[in-house]
């Protein structure tokens, strides 16, 4: 499995336009290896994740499919910025409703939490590779205390740039946008205080996922020619 980590920068009397535009990317359902797709507004930045099996299947749209759809959805003139990453899965913990964390389940799961999830956090972190056992173990400690206390998580996952083994990148999902943002304001700031010896950098974006974002391999929007 491959998350595409997208983040773009747009203009805020464009929102809209971007928006209905995004709605296009409903295509991709039909590429082979793609999993599911959501995303969502953090302030004016677009975020959006992407599962594929592997980064053959993503090459392979990005050859075929991605620019007929690209001029259709019709949104490069509404950003000021687009920025794209690629990750690679390393740990997982589950919410209540799975205990196995086999890598197995770990991407059924992961994309089952991505398809039902009404918002996502990310953290993006550069952390030098001396420094990263530690730091997942930290990590690991939280989600599973955050597991065990909050009941609108879904799931933390653990990513690895594909480029850069020192840029990590994780992902919460949650059935609950108040439980959420109330994890948030209670408890994200507490962690990350206990770990900055250990990274270097932070980037963080809190989503609210705009459901017409959202693709599953088999839920190809009807209307889609009218996009």
């Amino acid at each position: 499995m491959i998350v595409k980590y997208i983040k773009c920068d747009v203009k805020a009397t464009a929102m809209d336009w971007f928006s209905k535009g995004q709605e296009c990317w409903q295509q991709t359902a039909l590429s082979d290896g793609f999993m599911v797709q959501t995303g969502g507004w953090d302030k004016t930045q677009a975020v959006i994740l992407a599962l594929w099996d592997n980064m053959d299947s993503v090459q392979a749209f990005m050859q075929g499919a991605h620019d007929p759809i690209a001029a259709q959805a019709s949104q490069q003139d509404h950003y000021l910025q687009l920025r794209v990453e690629y990750f690679n899965p390393l740990e997982y913990v589950a919410g209540r409703q799975v205990s196995n964390t086999s890598p197995a389940v770990s991407v059924t799961h992961l994309a089952n939490a991505i398809t039902q999830a009404i918002a996502f956090q990310t953290f993006q972190y550069s952390v030098p590779v001396i420094n990263q056992a530690q730091w997942v173990s930290q990590q690991q400690r939280h989600w599973q205390h955050v597991a065990a206390n909050f009941t609108g998580f879904l799931g933390w996952q653990l990513m690895q740039s594909n480029k850069r083994s020192e840029q990590l990148l994780v992902i919460s999902t949650w059935a609950s946008f108040s439980e959420q943002q109330y994890y948030q304001t209670h408890s994200c700031s507490l962690t990350l205080t206990s770990e900055q010896r250990l990274f270097d950098s932070i980037n963080s974006h809190s989503v609210k996922v705009t459901p017409q974002w959202r693709v599953t391999a088999d839920s190809l929007l009807p209307n889609i020619e009218t996009c």
